[in-house]
């Protein structure tokens, strides 16, 4: 894996093959490309979040925030903050460990959540002490810098191995362990208000 550099999985090698009686065979039987999925969305989700961070950082700049703005990135931040906790527990617990049945994943897929959980805690320290938006920018950049190349290695690394290895969704097999997907509390703030809740990925049948 290289980052925002790391090109398509080979997802035929054997290396990724943990089971004989599960081979990676399943990628031609899914009747839409992977940027349709669900994990994608998701993924868009959390980037447009970031986006909208470094464009507020770089509009606020040093001035003294207003009590109010304080109060606004403060909540924007602990929706953001619940938002990435919540889609890592859902790779964690349901997505990872069932693929894991069938495939021999790269452990840097599920170790990178840990060094961007250590980067959240020290951006919730800025946030709770929060007088101007030019405090965020050093640790909201290193956040960034380290959050985009692990949702593209994921995209270009877990998603084509769960659609060799799994056939498509034809019943939610799956459904009520990842619902959690499509639960309105995982709503991500926007700048304006609320953006759409992040949507429910497919989930392949077993």
């Amino acid at each position: 894996m290289n980052g925002l550099l790391t090109k398509p999985v080979n997802a035929s090698s054997p290396q990724f093959q943990a089971q004989s009686s599960f081979p990676a065979d399943k990628e031609s039987l899914w009747t839409y490309p992977p940027s349709s999925d669900g994990w994608i969305w998701a993924h868009n989700a959390l980037r447009a979040e970031l986006q909208q961070m470094t464009l507020l950082i770089a509009h606020l700049g040093d001035r003294k925030l207003e009590t109010w703005e304080v109060h606004s990135m403060r909540a924007w931040w602990a929706c953001h903050e619940l938002h990435v906790h919540d889609h890592h527990q859902n790779e964690d617990e349901i997505m990872t460990p069932e693929m894991a049945t069938r495939i021999n994943l790269p452990a840097k897929l599920t170790t990178d959540h840990q060094g961007l959980i250590s980067r959240m805690e020290a951006l919730k320290v800025l946030f709770s002490n929060l007088t101007s938006a030019k405090e965020l920018f050093f640790a909201w950049s290193e956040y960034q810098v380290s959050m985009l190349p692990h949702l593209f290695e994921e995209e270009q690394i877990a998603l084509p191995l769960l659609r060799a290895f799994f056939t498509p969704p034809r019943r939610p097999r799956w459904s009520a362990r990842s619902s959690k997907w499509g639960s309105p509390r995982r709503s991500a703030p926007s700048s304006t208000g609320w953006a759409p809740q992040t949507p429910t990925p497919p989930t392949p049948t077993l």
